[in-house]
């Protein structure tokens, strides 16, 4: 469903957990087989209402258990950490050993946040720790720092469609939040949950609709995320010695009247068929009458 709809690979990973830390995930083509691109390509975590709850109750905990983990990770940058090691941090062995590239700047952490106090003291872990290589998600008051995320150099994934508050965190989301970040010089992407992506396009017309640039609208949905995740050696670009993902439209892609005409991922042709096409197809002029489900092959 998402790749007809002109999306050829994706980053992904698990949105909800008990823990801090969401876990690492991953780059994939949207292909039938061998789509993992890159594993352990990410490392996600969420400061927001739900992940305070589950971290001692208050943000004041949350974020003091953040601080201790990167620190204790931090520690253990030039230990072995295998099963003979003495380890006595207050994270796992194994949470130690995750974190390593993390803060050695080789693996991405994204941190989703909304409101503005969180998008501060996102600010003031990336001074704590300056080897981290910081990407927000979601964002929706990001607007509110834009010139402070813009002078160090992080990121943001957002849903543009934020523009009502939805919860005490996102008091201040408005439709012009992704405008007003390229205004400040900040790199936008826009990212939805996976099952859903196949709607960015749409978004991301939204976002220009509202102040976005028709460009950078574009950028949001390939060339920036290439960047962000590290791979616009592979992906997100149309150039010489780049991966042949190529989509073909019938028109603007930021207008949602138009659709793919045709997918080519690793220079090879998508056939543009789905269940829901496939149903479409089956019950758009039916002639009989005898009901579809009884008609057996």
């Amino acid at each position: 469903i998402t790749r007809i709809e002109g999306f050829t690979s994706a980053a992904t990973g698990i949105e909800y957990s008990d823990y801090m830390f969401k876990g690492q995930g991953a780059l994939i083509k949207l292909t039938d087989s061998d789509s993992i691109m890159q594993s352990r390509a990410f490392m996600a975590l969420s400061v927001n209402n739900s992940s305070a709850s589950n971290t001692g109750g208050t943000r004041g905990t949350l974020w003091v258990a953040l601080n201790q983990a990167l620190s204790e990770a931090n520690a253990a940058l030039n230990l072995d950490l295998g099963p003979t090691e003495a380890w006595h941090g207050m994270i796992s062995r194994a949470d130690a050993k995750a974190l390593v590239p993390v803060l050695e700047g080789d693996t991405p952490l994204l941190i989703k946040a909304d409101r503005k106090a969180d998008l501060v003291n996102v600010l003031a872990l990336q001074k704590r720790f300056p080897n981290l290589d910081l990407v927000l998600v979601s964002a929706a008051e990001a607007w509110r720092v834009a010139d402070e995320l813009a002078a160090a150099d992080i990121p943001v994934i957002l849903n543009p469609e934020y523009n009502l508050p939805g919860a005490f965190d996102t008091l201040g989301s408005t439709m012009a939040n992704a405008g007003r970040l390229e205004k400040a010089g900040v790199k936008v992407a826009i990212g939805i949950e996976t099952h859903n992506i196949r709607l960015a396009t749409q978004h991301a017309g939204n976002a220009v609709a509202n102040g976005l640039s028709h460009a950078e609208g574009i950028a949001a949905l390939s060339k920036n995320v290439a960047e962000i995740f590290g791979v616009e050696e592979q992906i997100g670009s149309l150039a010489q010695g780049m991966q042949a993902d190529i989509v073909v439209w019938s028109g603007d892609p930021l207008e949602v009247t138009e659709a793919p005409e045709h997918v080519f991922i690793n220079g090879q042709p998508v056939t543009l068929e789905s269940r829901q096409t496939k149903l479409r197809d089956r019950y758009l002029n039916l002639q009989d009458k005898v009901p579809m489900p009884h008609h057996r092959p």
